[in-house]
């Protein structure tokens, strides 16, 4: 309740004027108000936080890989096959060399990159659980679109899992979470 007093002059003399309000929904709509806003203050706290970890969180590594990328691009750990040097300038990030596009890129070096893809959604990374196959074949399927990837390579890699009734295509030997690379058997 509020209870407001106004002196009111008159010929008479002075007289009081009052009025009684009941502000019980005021001060519910005031109330949540208040604890809206601090939900919003909170919220914005934990997005800023999020964002500044994981802005580390993918930086950090990224930078290792572009680093290393750098590295055996530049050929100090020994040569590279023609399709593993694509491949790398790829990841480099400074797209693919001679100016390829479509099916002018060689086919092995699209399919290193087809399987590097689902791989990489298929996998545990420190920040997100490894996707399931039908999770991370969406995600590609809308890069397809996108113009990213081979859909004809795509849908074969999506039967080759489908038929082998797993997850992974192939259970490849790893060191600390990465791939250990090593060289398909002689036929």
């Amino acid at each position: 309740m509020e209870i407001s007093l106004s002196p009111l002059e008159t010929e008479d003399g002075v007289l009081v004027s009052s009025s009684i309000r009941d502000v019980t929904d005021r001060k519910k709509a005031e109330l949540i108000l208040h604890e809206k806003n601090l939900e919003l203050k909170n919220a914005n706290l934990a997005k800023d936080n999020f964002l500044a970890s994981m802005s580390h969180e993918l930086r950090t590594p990224l930078n290792a890989i572009i680093g290393f990328t750098g590295t055996l691009l530049m050929k100090l750990p020994g040569p590279l096959l023609p399709d593993q040097e694509r491949h790398l300038r790829t990841v480099h990030g400074s797209g693919y060399p001679d100016g390829l596009k479509g099916d002018a890129i060689p086919i092995t070096a699209r399919i290193m990159t087809t399987v590097d893809r689902y791989d990489s959604l298929t996998t545990d990374r420190p920040y997100r659980s490894a996707l399931s196959s039908e999770q991370a074949f969406s995600i590609i399927h809308e890069e397809v679109r996108r113009g990213w990837w081979d859909a004809h390579l795509v849908e074969e890699l999506r039967k080759l899992i489908v038929n082998a009734g797993s997850k992974k295509l192939i259970d490849a030997p790893r060191i600390n979470r990465a791939p250990l690379v090593t060289r398909p058997p002689e036929l």
